[in-house]
Protein backbone atom coordinates (compact mmCIF):
# COMPACT_ATOMS: atom_id res chain seq x y z
CA UNK A 1 0.00 0.00 0.00
CA UNK A 2 2.80 2.36 0.87
CA UNK A 3 4.49 1.66 -2.47
CA UNK A 4 1.26 2.39 -4.31
CA UNK A 5 0.80 5.66 -2.45
CA UNK A 6 4.40 6.65 -3.18
CA UNK A 7 3.86 6.06 -6.89
CA UNK A 8 0.74 8.23 -6.81
CA UNK A 9 2.61 11.01 -5.01
CA UNK A 10 5.41 10.90 -7.59
CA UNK A 11 2.83 11.01 -10.39
CA UNK A 12 1.11 13.98 -8.79
CA UNK A 13 4.37 15.87 -8.35
CA UNK A 14 5.27 15.25 -11.99
CA UNK A 15 1.90 16.57 -13.16
CA UNK A 16 2.22 19.69 -11.03
CA UNK A 17 5.72 20.37 -12.29
CA UNK A 18 4.68 19.87 -15.91
CA UNK A 19 1.71 22.22 -15.52
CA UNK A 20 3.91 24.84 -13.91
CA UNK A 21 6.51 24.58 -16.68
CA UNK A 22 3.93 24.85 -19.44
CA UNK A 23 2.50 27.93 -17.77
CA UNK A 24 5.91 29.63 -17.63
CA UNK A 25 7.29 28.97 -21.10
CA UNK A 26 5.04 31.27 -23.17
CA UNK A 27 5.20 34.19 -20.74
CA UNK A 28 6.77 37.42 -22.00
CA UNK A 29 8.21 40.40 -20.18
CA UNK A 30 8.01 43.94 -21.52
CA UNK A 31 10.97 46.28 -21.57
CA UNK A 32 13.52 43.64 -22.53
CA UNK A 33 16.58 43.92 -24.72
CA UNK A 34 15.24 42.43 -27.94
CA UNK A 35 13.63 43.95 -31.00
CA UNK A 36 10.90 42.47 -33.24
CA UNK A 37 13.23 41.18 -35.95
CA UNK A 38 13.75 37.82 -34.24
CA UNK A 39 17.27 38.48 -33.01
CA UNK A 40 18.82 39.22 -36.42
CA UNK A 41 21.08 42.25 -36.53
CA UNK A 42 24.49 43.64 -37.42
CA UNK A 43 26.99 44.30 -34.65
CA UNK A 44 29.53 47.12 -34.92
CA UNK A 45 32.63 46.69 -32.75
CA UNK A 46 34.21 50.12 -32.54
CA UNK A 47 34.88 50.50 -28.81
CA UNK A 48 37.54 53.24 -28.87
CA UNK A 49 36.07 56.17 -26.85
CA UNK A 50 37.78 58.63 -29.18
CA UNK A 51 35.66 57.39 -32.08
CA UNK A 52 38.80 56.72 -34.11
CA UNK A 53 39.29 53.02 -33.43
CA UNK A 54 41.35 50.95 -35.82
CA UNK A 55 38.31 48.74 -36.30
CA UNK A 56 36.34 49.80 -39.36
CA UNK A 57 32.90 48.29 -38.83
CA UNK A 58 30.28 49.76 -41.12
CA UNK A 59 27.93 49.16 -44.02
CA UNK A 60 28.57 51.14 -47.19
CA UNK A 61 25.44 51.80 -49.25
CA UNK A 62 27.40 53.16 -52.22
CA UNK A 63 25.35 56.31 -52.84
CA UNK A 64 24.42 59.34 -50.77
CA UNK A 65 20.94 60.44 -49.75
CA UNK A 66 20.85 63.15 -52.41
CA UNK A 67 21.52 60.57 -55.13
CA UNK A 68 18.69 58.49 -53.68
CA UNK A 69 16.38 61.39 -54.44
CA UNK A 70 16.06 62.70 -50.89
CA UNK A 71 16.25 66.43 -50.28
CA UNK A 72 13.51 67.88 -48.11
CA UNK A 73 11.02 64.98 -47.75
CA UNK A 74 12.13 61.72 -46.19
CA UNK A 75 11.77 59.28 -43.31
CA UNK A 76 14.68 57.26 -41.91
CA UNK A 77 14.02 54.45 -39.44
CA UNK A 78 16.12 51.84 -37.64
CA UNK A 79 16.23 49.63 -34.57
CA UNK A 80 19.33 50.59 -32.59
CA UNK A 81 21.15 49.14 -29.59
CA UNK A 82 23.99 51.22 -28.15
CA UNK A 83 26.73 49.56 -26.08
CA UNK A 84 27.98 52.77 -24.49
CA UNK A 85 26.90 56.10 -23.07
CA UNK A 86 29.26 58.31 -25.05
CA UNK A 87 28.20 61.04 -27.47
CA UNK A 88 28.91 61.62 -31.15
CA UNK A 89 28.24 58.12 -32.44
CA UNK A 90 26.77 58.18 -35.94
CA UNK A 91 24.33 55.39 -36.79
CA UNK A 92 23.24 56.50 -40.28
CA UNK A 93 25.12 59.24 -42.09
CA UNK A 94 26.40 60.57 -45.41
CA UNK A 95 28.01 63.63 -43.81
CA UNK A 96 31.35 64.77 -45.20
CA UNK A 97 32.96 68.18 -45.78
CA UNK A 98 30.09 69.82 -43.89
CA UNK A 99 27.47 68.52 -46.32
CA UNK A 100 24.83 65.84 -45.76
CA UNK A 101 22.77 64.36 -42.94
CA UNK A 102 23.75 62.41 -39.85
CA UNK A 103 21.70 60.58 -37.21
CA UNK A 104 23.53 60.00 -33.92
CA UNK A 105 22.63 57.79 -31.00
CA UNK A 106 24.34 56.91 -27.73
CA UNK A 107 23.06 58.52 -24.55
CA UNK A 108 20.53 60.44 -26.61
CA UNK A 109 19.45 61.05 -30.19
CA UNK A 110 20.68 63.90 -32.34
CA UNK A 111 20.35 64.68 -36.03
CA UNK A 112 21.97 67.30 -38.20
CA UNK A 113 21.47 68.60 -41.72
CA UNK A 114 24.49 70.49 -43.06
CA UNK A 115 25.93 72.89 -44.14
CA UNK A 116 23.85 75.21 -41.97
CA UNK A 117 23.85 72.75 -39.06
CA UNK A 118 20.11 72.46 -38.44
CA UNK A 119 20.17 70.36 -35.29
CA UNK A 120 17.32 68.38 -33.82
CA UNK A 121 16.81 68.43 -30.08
CA UNK A 122 18.13 65.66 -27.87
CA UNK A 123 16.09 63.19 -25.87
CA UNK A 124 15.40 63.91 -22.23
CA UNK A 125 17.76 62.30 -19.69
CA UNK A 126 15.21 59.64 -18.71
CA UNK A 127 15.11 58.51 -22.34
CA UNK A 128 18.70 57.30 -22.25
CA UNK A 129 18.74 54.03 -24.14
CA UNK A 130 22.17 52.53 -23.57
CA UNK A 131 22.03 48.71 -23.70
CA UNK A 132 18.40 48.56 -24.77
CA UNK A 133 16.86 48.21 -28.20
CA UNK A 134 15.01 51.33 -29.34
CA UNK A 135 13.31 52.32 -32.54
CA UNK A 136 14.57 55.61 -33.97
CA UNK A 137 12.84 57.59 -36.69
CA UNK A 138 13.82 60.84 -38.36
CA UNK A 139 11.24 62.64 -40.50
CA UNK A 140 11.96 65.52 -42.91
CA UNK A 141 8.80 67.29 -43.95
CA UNK A 142 9.59 70.40 -45.95
CA UNK A 143 11.47 72.74 -43.64
CA UNK A 144 10.67 70.72 -40.50
CA UNK A 145 12.71 67.81 -39.12
CA UNK A 146 11.14 65.64 -36.39
CA UNK A 147 12.78 62.97 -34.27
CA UNK A 148 11.00 59.97 -32.72
CA UNK A 149 12.14 57.41 -30.15
CA UNK A 150 9.97 54.29 -29.83
CA UNK A 151 7.22 56.02 -31.78
CA UNK A 152 7.12 59.08 -29.53
CA UNK A 153 8.06 62.52 -30.85
CA UNK A 154 10.97 63.86 -28.83
CA UNK A 155 11.89 67.05 -30.68
CA UNK A 156 11.61 69.03 -33.91
CA UNK A 157 13.59 71.77 -35.59
CA UNK A 158 13.21 74.12 -38.53
CA UNK A 159 15.62 73.22 -41.34
CA UNK A 160 17.66 75.97 -42.94
CA UNK A 161 18.13 74.07 -46.21
CA UNK A 162 17.44 70.68 -47.87
CA UNK A 163 19.86 67.74 -47.69
CA UNK A 164 22.94 68.56 -49.75
CA UNK A 165 24.90 66.47 -52.24
CA UNK A 166 27.51 64.99 -49.91
CA UNK A 167 30.87 63.88 -51.34
CA UNK A 168 30.57 60.72 -49.19
CA UNK A 169 28.36 57.67 -49.58
CA UNK A 170 25.72 56.73 -47.02
CA UNK A 171 27.11 54.64 -44.17
CA UNK A 172 25.44 52.60 -41.43
CA UNK A 173 27.67 52.39 -38.36
CA UNK A 174 29.77 55.53 -38.80
CA UNK A 175 29.77 59.04 -40.22
CA UNK A 176 29.88 59.37 -43.99
CA UNK A 177 33.54 60.39 -43.97
CA UNK A 178 34.53 57.59 -41.57
CA UNK A 179 34.45 59.40 -38.22
CA UNK A 180 32.23 59.03 -35.14
CA UNK A 181 32.12 55.24 -35.35
CA UNK A 182 29.15 53.57 -33.69
CA UNK A 183 29.56 50.90 -31.02
CA UNK A 184 26.47 48.72 -30.84
CA UNK A 185 23.96 46.93 -33.06
CA UNK A 186 21.52 47.95 -35.79
CA UNK A 187 18.65 46.19 -37.54
CA UNK A 188 15.75 46.83 -39.89
CA UNK A 189 16.87 50.08 -41.52
CA UNK A 190 14.26 51.80 -43.70
CA UNK A 191 14.39 54.87 -45.91
CA UNK A 192 11.27 56.45 -47.35
CA UNK A 193 10.89 59.32 -49.80
CA UNK A 194 7.77 60.49 -47.95
CA UNK A 195 7.26 62.09 -44.55
CA UNK A 196 5.73 59.38 -42.40
CA UNK A 197 3.27 60.41 -39.71
CA UNK A 198 3.57 59.39 -36.08
CA UNK A 199 0.61 57.05 -36.56
CA UNK A 200 2.25 55.38 -39.57
CA UNK A 201 5.54 54.95 -37.72
CA UNK A 202 3.84 53.31 -34.74
CA UNK A 203 1.68 51.08 -36.92
CA UNK A 204 4.70 49.52 -38.64
CA UNK A 205 7.79 49.85 -36.45
CA UNK A 206 7.27 46.44 -34.81
CA UNK A 207 6.53 44.64 -38.08
CA UNK A 208 8.54 43.22 -40.93
CA UNK A 209 7.77 44.93 -44.24
CA UNK A 210 7.68 43.34 -47.69
CA UNK A 211 9.80 46.01 -49.37
CA UNK A 212 7.04 46.94 -51.81
CA UNK A 213 5.31 49.51 -49.60
CA UNK A 214 4.54 52.84 -51.28
CA UNK A 215 7.28 55.38 -50.68
CA UNK A 216 9.77 52.81 -49.35
CA UNK A 217 12.91 53.24 -51.47
CA UNK A 218 15.43 51.25 -49.36
CA UNK A 219 14.94 48.54 -46.75
CA UNK A 220 17.81 46.61 -45.18
CA UNK A 221 16.49 43.91 -42.86
CA UNK A 222 20.09 42.90 -42.04
CA UNK A 223 19.03 39.30 -41.45
CA UNK A 224 21.16 37.51 -44.06
CA UNK A 225 22.81 34.41 -42.66
CA UNK A 226 26.14 34.96 -44.41
CA UNK A 227 27.99 36.96 -47.04
CA UNK A 228 29.15 40.57 -47.20
CA UNK A 229 25.99 42.05 -48.68
CA UNK A 230 23.20 43.92 -46.93
CA UNK A 231 20.33 43.12 -49.27
CA UNK A 232 17.90 45.93 -49.99
CA UNK A 233 14.44 44.36 -49.94
CA UNK A 234 13.14 47.36 -51.87
CA UNK A 235 15.53 46.31 -54.63
CA UNK A 236 17.49 49.49 -55.17
CA UNK A 237 20.59 49.81 -52.99
CA UNK A 238 22.37 46.72 -51.71
CA UNK A 239 25.03 47.62 -49.16
CA UNK A 240 28.45 46.12 -48.46
CA UNK A 241 29.49 44.98 -44.98
CA UNK A 242 32.98 46.00 -43.88
CA UNK A 243 34.25 44.33 -40.71
CA UNK A 244 30.75 43.87 -39.30
CA UNK A 245 29.55 40.88 -37.31
CA UNK A 246 26.33 39.15 -38.30
CA UNK A 247 24.17 37.94 -35.43
CA UNK A 248 21.34 35.57 -36.32
CA UNK A 249 18.50 34.45 -34.02
CA UNK A 250 20.14 35.67 -30.84
CA UNK A 251 19.03 38.03 -28.12
CA UNK A 252 21.25 41.06 -27.56
CA UNK A 253 22.09 41.01 -23.87
CA UNK A 254 23.60 43.93 -21.93
CA UNK A 255 27.38 43.71 -21.69
CA UNK A 256 27.14 44.98 -18.13
CA UNK A 257 24.39 46.09 -15.72
CA UNK A 258 23.05 49.49 -16.68
CA UNK A 259 23.39 50.87 -13.15
CA UNK A 260 24.57 54.27 -14.35
CA UNK A 261 21.29 55.02 -16.05
CA UNK A 262 18.49 53.37 -14.04
CA UNK A 263 15.06 53.87 -15.52
CA UNK A 264 12.90 52.16 -12.92
CA UNK A 265 10.95 55.39 -12.45
CA UNK A 266 10.16 55.52 -16.13
CA UNK A 267 9.92 51.95 -17.43
CA UNK A 268 10.19 51.73 -21.19
CA UNK A 269 7.19 49.54 -21.87
CA UNK A 270 7.36 50.30 -25.57
CA UNK A 271 10.28 47.89 -25.99
CA UNK A 272 9.24 44.62 -27.62
CA UNK A 273 9.20 41.63 -25.25
CA UNK A 274 11.76 38.93 -24.65
CA UNK A 275 10.57 35.39 -24.08
CA UNK A 276 11.80 32.98 -21.46
CA UNK A 277 11.83 35.25 -18.39
CA UNK A 278 9.69 34.94 -15.28
CA UNK A 279 6.94 37.50 -14.82
CA UNK A 280 4.50 38.08 -11.99
CA UNK A 281 1.87 36.24 -14.02
CA UNK A 282 4.12 33.23 -14.40
CA UNK A 283 4.87 33.18 -10.68
CA UNK A 284 1.15 33.33 -9.87
CA UNK A 285 0.36 30.48 -12.27
CA UNK A 286 3.21 28.39 -10.90
CA UNK A 287 1.92 29.00 -7.39
CA UNK A 288 -1.56 27.85 -8.36
CA UNK A 289 -0.05 24.74 -9.96
CA UNK A 290 1.79 23.98 -6.74
CA UNK A 291 -1.41 24.37 -4.71
CA UNK A 292 -3.19 22.03 -7.10
CA UNK A 293 -0.39 19.51 -6.70
CA UNK A 294 -0.58 19.72 -2.92
CA UNK A 295 -4.32 19.07 -2.99
CA UNK A 296 -3.70 16.10 -5.27
CA UNK A 297 -1.23 14.65 -2.74
CA UNK A 298 -3.70 15.16 0.10
CA UNK A 299 -6.54 13.46 -1.75
CA UNK A 300 -4.36 10.49 -2.60
CA UNK A 301 -3.30 10.13 1.01
CA UNK A 302 -6.93 10.15 2.20
CA UNK A 303 -7.91 7.55 -0.38
CA UNK A 304 -5.02 5.34 0.69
Amino acid sequence: MKGKMRRKLILGASIAAAVGLLCILPVTVSGAEVHPTEGNYIKFNNPDPSGNAENNNYIDIGVNLYDMGLTDTATIEAWVYSNENLVNRDVISDWASNVGLTLRASTNIEAYVYPEDSRIGKTEPQKIFVEKWHHLALVLDGDIMIGYVDGEEIASVTLKQPIGDSPATLKIGMRGDGGNKFYGSVSDVRIWNVARTEEEINANKDKRLTGTEEGLIAYWKLDEASGDKAIDSAGNYDGTLVGCERVINQIQEPSQPDDTNPDDTNPDDTNPPKTGDFSSTAVLILGLAAVAGAKFFKNQKVKS
